[in-house]
Formats: C-alpha cells, structure tokens, sequence
C-alpha cells in the first residue's frame, strides 16, 4: 500500500522565504524524504487538507440530504474555508514542509466504508511506524535551519498528516477516535430547546426502558476526570438504548413488507424471518437496523464508528492494553445523545 507523510513547522524567527528558496527543494537520499521552505501551505497536496477536513465531519456529522448541500459541495467548502483561516493567521511567516512517500505492507483496517472518491476507516493504521521512519530526518532538518540560521528562535508543528492509496488509487483516509471529552466550544442554550426540557424530562425519567439509558448518559457527562467510568457508562447507554429499542424499529422494517394487496412478502415468510433470526442479530446488526430507520445520509459514517467504538470496548473486556487518552468518549456521547433524540422524536416526543 501507498503511503504520504506530510509535517510541516512553522519557523517561528524566520520570516518569508526569498522566490529562489521558495522553489528550492532539500532530497535526502535513500528513504525518500524531501523537505522545502514555504511561506505557502496552500501548497500543500489537496489530500491532506481534505483528511483534515474529513476528520472533523466525521465527529461533527456529515451533511444531511438537503441541509448543507452535497458531500462534495461541503468538503470544498470547508477545504477553502481551512485554507482562508490559515492565510488569514500566517502573516509573512516562514514554513519547513517535508514530505515522504513509500510502500507500506498491506494492511486492511475495520471498520471501513466506501464513499465517493475515497474510503474512510476507524482503526489503529501503521501511522506512528511511518513516522518513526522519518522522524530522524525530519528532526535532522529542523537542527541543521537551527545551526545556519541565527534567527530561529522556535517550531511550531502546524501539519502532521499520513494517508494511504490503495492498489487502485484510491485514497484511504484512517482516523482513529480518541477522548477529546473536554474539547468543547461553549454556548448558550437556545429558548426553544429549553421549552422541550420538560417534557422530555417526563419520558426520560418515566419510560421504562429509557430511565437506564438517561442515568447511564448523565452519569458519563459527571465523570470526566475518570475517563474509563466514563467510556464505560455512556458505552453500557448506547448498548441498552440499542438492546432496548431494537424490536420497535424491527417491526416496522418487517412491517414495511406486508403492506400492500397483494403484500410483497406473506405474512409467514414474515414471521419465519423474525423466528429464524430472533437470536442471530449482532449489536452492529441492530444498531443498523435502528440508524436507517432514524437518521439521514450520515447514518453510514454512524455505522462505522459505531463498530470502532465497539471494538475499542471489546478491546477492553478481552484484556488489552487501550489507552485511556485514546477513549472515544466524545464520539460514543454524540451518537447516544443523537439517537436518543431521534427516537424520542420518532415517539412523538
């Protein structure tokens, strides 16, 4: 497989390159690591930003059919708008870029999903051993502009990025989520949210078989500074809003199939389905079955990480070794918070 490790730093002294350095470009022989200095990181290949990009769609939530306009329309704008924030902050500064690309051995990372242009995957891909494998020649860089420039005064690492390309040509961008729980951009409530407080507040702590759900998610948002307690209730939330909901959205997928006259399906090739799979479903199964029938396009990028979260708490039971900086906490509370939402809607809530 194809790999391209882009980092850039800022040289923070060193101002604008002249025209003749700008175009200059240092090639290290033997494991194919260039570097240049740059005052423009629009230069730099449109897949990096496009990662960057996709990155923050991923846990965002991609555009919905009708909201924000296409997935294409949205990842170009938000390609330039990255671009327009970083020409508004660089002034005349001054940029190390270096690059490298090589063959890696394959590697098949789950979950995956094909999208237009692109595959997206969740999973630990091979990217701290590629950047192992340049990183003396990168620090190399970086103390020889020290030694011959008296005017260095520090680095600011600005790019860090490592994509793939399948056999085909494909782009595969790899993420892997990680804790970011206390990443936030604070705000206000809005009025008309504050007006529904109560009446879900009604459902969430009388229904059944949501009140477990709620304690689980209000717990996690307590537990921050536990970062494993935390993962661990909002994770046992979605899995019981899953377990619990399933049959509901079930019925109406098989319900769909004997409406009609003549219904498309008889009523006992109906019931033979549910009774053959009654005990076959996965968790990923049902949290499908549920997704499609909540959500709009985004529901594939909610499927995927879905499974990675799942993996990461298999990970866990089994006994091995996960970091708890690298916990999707964030993530696993968007999608129970989202889903939860949604189905309280669905109810007529």
């Amino acid at each position: 497989m194809k790999y391209r490790y882009i980092v850039a730093f800022e040289l923070i002294g060193v101002i604008t390159p002249s025209a003749d350095l700008e175009a200059s470009m240092l090639e290290l022989q033997g494991n194919g690591t260039r570097g240049r200095l740059t005052a423009d990181l629009d230069t730099l290949p449109h897949e990096v930003d496009e990662a960057t990009v996709i990155g923050g769609l991923l846990l965002k939530g991609f555009p919905g059919q009708g909201s924000e306009g296409a997935l294409e329309e949205r990842l170009a704008r938000e390609v330039e708008e990255l671009r327009q924030r970083r020409r508004n902050e660089k002034g005349n500064a001054a940029f190390l870029m270096v690059e490298a690309q090589g063959d890696f051995a394959d590697f098949n990372p789950q979950p995956q999903r094909e999208l237009p242009g692109y595959v997206l995957a969740i999973d630990d891909a091979p990217k701290k051993e590629i950047r192992s494998m340049h990183e003396t020649s990168v620090h190399g860089m970086l103390a020889a502009i020290a030694i011959v420039s008296g005017h260095l005064y520090g680095v600011k690492k600005v790019v860090d990025s490592v994509t793939f390309a399948r056999d085909d040509g494909t782009p595969l961008f790899c993420y892997t989520l990680s804790a970011s729980s206390n990443v936030y951009v604070p705000s206000p409530i809005a009025p008309d949210a504050w007006a529904q407080v109560p009446r879900l507040t009604k459902i969430l702590s009388r229904h059944q078989s949501l009140v477990d759900v709620a304690r689980l998610l209000t717990r996690s948002l307590a537990e921050d500074s536990d970062l494993l307690l935390s993962f661990l209730s909002v994770w046992s939330g979605l899995e019981i809003f899953v377990n619990k909901t399933f049959r509901d959205y079930e019925n109406r997928v098989l319900g769909r199939l004997s409406v009609g006259t003549p219904p498309p399906v008889p009523q006992r090739v109906i019931e033979r389905i549910r009774s053959v799979m009654s005990d076959k479903y996965r968790l990923s199964d049902k949290f499908s079955v549920i997704s499609s029938e909540l959500a709009d396009s985004n529901v594939e990028a909610d499927q995927l990480a879905f499974e990675s979260i799942k993996l990461v708490r298999d990970k866990l039971l089994h006994g091995e070794d996960v970091p708890l900086a690298g916990l999707p906490i964030a993530e696993t509370k968007r999608l129970l918070r989202k889903y939860l939402q949604l189905h309280l809607t669905s109810m007529g809530a």
